[in-house]
């Protein structure tokens, strides 16, 4: 697979490229694409020629614009750290302050910029891996695993198999809040039943259904995959049966 950075790079190239041969083509008043032009529609020369220059003129903006974007999505590319330090210095937060990296489910829009994290613990399903080291944790025989006394990790299949959520207890003013990757895409999941992520290749929707109630059950906040994030409403907790969900939950924790 060629990597993003080098495509990106291509992609600059060809637009130069393209650029300079229309911005030549018009300075040079290239008789080769008048004649195409004047060939293959009913136009005079002179009409041939004026509507050669306008849209080469427009091809020229346009690539120009398109370049320009390129450019920046490389340089985005080059220096992404510089744009998590960035998000993280708003929250008060450094790198060396993050005690371990969740993984939610493994697609690309949720595993970006791993390898800047590669001494962290990263969590995946129920491996924890730091380097090239991977171990087994209580994940595979249970449920949740606590990480501090606020911080439980459960396993939440149904979008994928192997998706996780993080249940964070006693946030100021929010009480329990839940990431949930897209495990719950958008508050319409459960508003609306919409699955934006059904056009996607859903592991099992039954079982994500599932997983998506039991996590409205424990939390008061959801922090969903490609929505703003939203307080768990008394509807919802009614639809999910919360009651039921969560005594099983605990007979299964026993």
């Amino acid at each position: 697979m060629i990597p993003k950075i080098v495509l990106k790079l291509l992609t600059i190239i060809i637009c130069i490229c393209a650029t300079l041969f229309i911005g030549y083509s018009l300075w040079n008043d290239s008789n080769v694409v008048q004649f195409l032009v004047t060939q293959n529609t009913n136009l005079e020369y002179h009409a041939a020629r004026s509507t050669v220059v306008l849209g080469g003129g427009v091809l020229i903006v346009v690539c120009i614009l398109f370049t320009a974007l390129q450019v920046w999505l490389f340089l985005v590319l080059l220096d992404c750290f510089s744009l998590i330090q960035a998000r993280l210095a708003k929250e008060s937060v450094t790198v060396d302050e993050i005690d371990a990296v969740v993984i939610t489910h493994g697609h690309p829009g949720h595993i970006g910029n791993m390898n800047f994290f590669g001494q962290k613990p990263i969590l995946f399903h129920s491996m924890e891996y730091v380097g090239r080291r991977a171990t087994p944790t209580e994940l595979k025989d249970r449920p949740y695993r606590k990480l501090s006394t606020n911080v439980e990790v459960w396993k939440t299949p149904g979008h994928t198999q192997h998706d996780l959520s993080v249940l964070v207890h006693n946030v100021p003013g929010y009480g329990s809040m839940a990431i949930v990757g897209d495990l719950i895409p958008s508050e319409a999941f459960l508003a609306e039943k919409i699955d934006l992520m059904a056009e996607e290749s859903v592991w099992d929707s039954t079982i994500k259904r599932q997983n998506a109630n039991l996590v409205i059950c424990m939390a008061d906040w959801v922090i969903p995959g490609h929505g703003q994030p939203f307080r768990v409403m008394p509807q919802y907790r009614q639809k999910a049966g919360c009651t039921r969900l969560l005594a099983q939950q605990r007979l299964l924790n026993a």
